[in-house]
């Protein structure tokens, strides 16, 4: 290999993750802005975004590593090595299922990593926060060289909730209570504050780096803070030069265009709109990536969640109750949703629902713009979905959304004038092809609804959650069998 080896951290599609991975094992790492022919590098006559990738083509060279950042699940980056001079083994081939990603570069996965993992450095998990499609990192060298060292794989760190004392922040539940904790942690980052408490402070001041996703070693002297101005939940002030918008989210969602009025607030403030403006969507309680994505790329807020937060309090040895009270709390929400890997079905709680469904927005090849899961209201009490696989026919869409249990062929019906008809052929059709696939486990409903959203066939649990604890990889299995019945129809 000739010259010293580079560092470089590169973003793909969120949205077709499972399609990347697949692909990175058999040597090919795709890249997006490849949907037409004109657009490959070796002869672009369109750019469309295509030029962007020039600078990953011209300057990645055989050896040099790689870090990709959602593959081959969301918390996890997988370390590549480019196997050849990408602007020698560079080949364009678009994708038949996508229309996109031509741009293939030769490369090998080294190792994966869990980005939460205690061995991972606050460096080069702020890295991440970057928004660029391609970036150097080669000031992480010694930091990603420990990871690739490493004699195990590293591990997702589990968060110990051994203690069972009363816990202030299992009473102070509302946003308003999470509010002041932020408040407080904030101020501690003041210098003034610094000899009351070492680790409190230093944990402080590690938290503000993480919201400003500053990687150069910043100097944090003040931080001044401001409490429901204009609605915004956190407002805060760092060394009069950077300003921090957090909205403050535990259970609850984005509403009424609350974060680009926040924004454009802020930004035309005499006092405010000189300073460099950084803007939080801070979520301890769980969401759909789907919402966290349409944040994140259209609202252009940085997504901080329970483990960013999690993560930072985990270095902290300090003896003061709030903070660790705090720990203690998200530790015990972490478990919960985590819980589904390990727990009987019949046992799972509301966050181990929806710890579930957030892997499979991970694992299942979807399209995150057309699923997400949400509560559904009914007479019965009401249960939490997760809908996705939205194909359009001639007369309706049909879908598949998991309702707490059950694994659910819909349809969406706005006729009315015919929907009853419409939805006993599709039921028909649907259940005589799955027999015919041997999908015994494919039902008809025990009755039909009428409404403009029908069940048309059903999967009980029993036949989709066969073990004691759930394998993930039978389950996509199973549900990409399903998939594929709904594409054939």
């Amino acid at each position: 290999m000739e010259g010293k080896r580079q560092y470089w951290g590169y973003r793909i599609c969120n949205e077709a993750s499972s399609f990347f991975n697949d692909e990175l094992k058999e040597g090919r790492l795709r890249q997006g802005w490849g949907y037409d022919i004109g657009q490959n590098l070796r002869n672009m006559t369109v750019d469309e975004g295509a030029q962007k990738n020039l600078k990953m083509f011209n300057e990645v060279k055989k050896g040099d590593i790689l870090l990709v950042p959602r593959i081959p699940s969301w918390d996890e980056i997988s370390i590549v090595e480019a196997t050849e001079d990408w602007s020698k083994g560079y080949n364009y081939d678009i994708s038949e299922k996508y229309g996109d990603f031509g741009h293939i570069f030769p490369a090998h996965v080294v190792k994966v990593f869990n980005r939460y993992s205690p061995n991972v450095s606050d460096k080069i998990r702020l890295s991440f926060h970057y928004i660029g499609r391609f970036w150097n990192m080669n000031e992480y060298e010694s930091d990603i060289q420990s990871i690739i060292n490493v004699s195990d794989n590293l591990v997702a760190k589990e968060y110990n909730n051994t203690d069972n004392t009363p816990n202030l922040f299992d009473y102070a539940t509302s946003e308003l209570s999470q509010d002041a904790f932020l408040l407080w942690l904030l101020n501690w980052a003041n210098d003034k504050y610094k000899e009351y408490d070492q680790e409190l402070y230093q944990t402080a001041q590690r938290f503000v780096k993480m919201l400003l996703e500053d990687t150069d070693d910043i100097i944090i002297n003040t931080v001044k803070t401001y409490k429901q101005l204009k609605n915004i939940d956190v407002f805060a002030i760092v060394n009069k030069q950077y300003a921090i918008i957090i909205e403050d989210k535990v259970n609850t969602g984005t509403h009424d265009d609350q974060l680009k009025r926040y924004k454009e607030w802020i930004s035309s403030h005499s006092e405010f709109k000189n300073l460099k403006l950084t803007c939080v969507y801070l979520k301890t309680g769980n969401e759909s990536l789907s919402d966290l994505k349409q944040i994140e790329e259209v609202e252009k807020y940085n997504i901080v969640l329970r483990k960013d937060i999690l993560e930072v309090l985990y270095h902290c040895n300090s003896n003061n109750s709030i903070i660790n009270c705090f720990y203690r709390h998200l530790a015990k929400i972490e478990n919960e949703t985590n819980s589904f890997k390990t727990t009987n079905v019949n046992n799972w709680s509301w966050n181990a629902w929806q710890g579930f469904y957030m892997e499979l927005e991970q694992k299942l090849n979807i399209n995150l713009k057309n699923a997400s899961w949400f509560y559904v209201s009914n007479p019965n009490g009401g249960f939490l979905g997760f809908n996705w696989h939205w194909r359009s026919l001639n007369n309706c869409r049909i879908y598949l959304q998991f309702e707490q249990g059950p694994l659910c062929i819909k349809i969406e019906c706005l006729e009315e004038a015919n929907r009853t008809s419409i939805r006993n052929t599709w039921s028909e059709t649907i259940i005589k092809k799955a027999q015919k696939c041997g999908y015994e486990s494919v039902r008809k409903p025990d009755r039909f609804g009428n409404g403009a959203y029908m069940t048309i066939a059903i999967i009980h649990p029993e036949y989709l959650f066969l073990e004691e604890k759930i394998d993930m990889n039978r389950m996509i299995s199973d549900i990409n069998k399903i998939e594929k019945l709904i594409d054939e129809l």
